[in-house]
């Protein structure tokens, strides 16, 4: 069950939430808003009074404010992360355990009452392939609600999915580092 939603996952977007305060990822998000006034752009985190609020843009964020987990991106419902120090590359086999948290136990979430999904990812850098080997996820509270190892074949990376966010990010690692 969790193979299947994994690999909609890897081809559609992003998730995941909290485990306990210490594993607690930091999710910094936000709102910042860009207008002109005077012929230059300034931006802000609140709109001044005499702004029309149409005429500006509004700009959302979302980032990791943690040194174990590198930011990989986000949506709406969830950011996504790697962490660092499970990073393992052999050739063009790069692995890394992938972090998912979800804003809210989100409609985006695999399993029914997960806010945080870890699973393992294992990617083909030259044959732009990936595959998930384990997974877990987790409830609002930290608790396992549901996992599932040694699974997955290599398959093709979708473009423009959260699958190639990841291959993106884990296989520059080694061409930035």
């Amino acid at each position: 069950m969790i193979r299947q939603m994994l690999k909609v996952l890897l081809i559609c977007g992003f998730s995941a939430g909290s485990l306990a305060a210490a594993q607690e990822l930091q999710i910094k998000q936000g709102t910042v808003y860009s207008y002109i006034k005077d012929e230059v752009r300034h931006y802000t985190t609140k709109l001044p009074e005499g702004v029309d609020p149409t005429t500006a843009r509004t700009i959302k964020y979302s980032y990791i404010d943690d040194p174990k987990w590198s930011y990989v991106g986000h949506n709406p419902s969830v950011t996504l992360a790697y962490d660092k120090e499970s990073y393992v590359r052999r050739g063009t086999i790069a692995k890394a355990w992938i972090r998912e948290d979800y804003s809210t136990p989100a409609l985006d979430a695999p399993i029914k009452g997960a806010v945080k999904l870890l699973w393992l990812a294992e990617t083909d850098c030259g044959d732009r392939t990936q595959r998930v080997l384990n997974a877990i996820a987790y409830g609002k509270v930290g608790n396992v609600i549901h996992r599932q190892g040694t699974m997955g074949t290599f398959e093709p990376v979708v473009p423009d999915s959260r699958g190639e966010q990841v291959w993106k990010v884990i296989c520059e690692v080694k061409a930035n580092g």
